[in-house]
């Protein structure tokens, strides 16, 4: 009777240390029983299948701690919606973009409040994102990139905003939301305007050591009065006698 007992209640108080230490979040514990074949052996089985389980639940809240540190520390802008579209996370950095434009933001979405739009729908953002139609056509075209993103450049009023989005995928295919990645692109855009301008109004051209017309703008080719596909005929010398004529 009492090695019975003994058979019994060892293994039971070493199934009881097992789950005091899996409480305390302590993984790394010999299950008792795993070999038996009786009720303790079941115990031990159940047990050891929890432990396994806790275990990579623990290790999966480690990653997605660091990602999470990783998601709302990046310098870029970012957004992430669910499969429909509807807006799950934003990092600061979206949230200071969104506040540096919010007064020609709100001249598309009057309501437009950056800190309070976890929850609302791409739909909203008609106009503003480049995405045209219900979620079920975005979805579509987003699907039709086969796994490119979709890139676009959009205006905020005097702002020019470039826009990068592409799909999160589970390893069997399955679409399960969208990372898009915001960035104010309004210095190069001023930037590019400026050098337009001047290419437009001033005559420009290339040289080459030698003297020889490697390229020219529009407004050069028509001073010189030669096509801009044959400028390479020009050289600088006598290029400076057309400007001095």
């Amino acid at each position: 009777m009492i090695i019975f007992g003994q058979s019994i209640i060892t293994p039971l108080k070493k199934c009881t240390r097992a789950i005091k230490s899996m409480a305390d979040t302590n993984y790394d514990i010999e299950i008792p029983g795993l070999k038996r074949k009786d009720e303790i052996g079941g115990i031990g089985k159940s047990l050891e299948t929890l432990r396994n389980e806790l275990s990579a639940a623990k290790d999966a809240q480690v990653d997605s701690a660091f990602k999470s540190a990783g998601f709302m520390s990046a310098s870029a802008a970012i957004m992430i919606t669910d499969s429909e579209l509807t807006i799950k996370y934003v990092n600061p950095k979206l949230i200071s973009l969104f506040d540096h434009h919010i007064e020609d933001l709100r001249k598309t979405i009057p309501d437009m409040d950056p800190k309070n739009i976890v929850g609302k729908s791409i739909e909203d953002f008609h106009g503003v994102t480049g995405f045209r139609g219900e979620v079920k056509e975005i979805k579509r075209r987003m699907a039709s990139l086969e796994g490119k993103e979709f890139k676009a450049v959009v205006q905020f009023g005097e702002a020019r905003i470039s826009l990068k989005a592409s799909a999160v995928k589970k390893e069997n295919g399955e679409e399960i939301g969208y990372v898009l990645e915001w960035e104010d692109v309004t210095a190069q855009f001023l930037n590019n305007a400026i050098i337009d301008a001047i290419d437009a109004n001033q005559v420009k051209a290339q040289f080459s050591v030698e003297g020889e017309c490697q390229s020219c703008n529009d407004l050069f080719a028509q001073v010189a009065q030669v096509p801009k596909e044959s400028v390479r005929s020009l050289n600088f010398q006598s290029t400076v006698s057309i400007s001095e004529l």
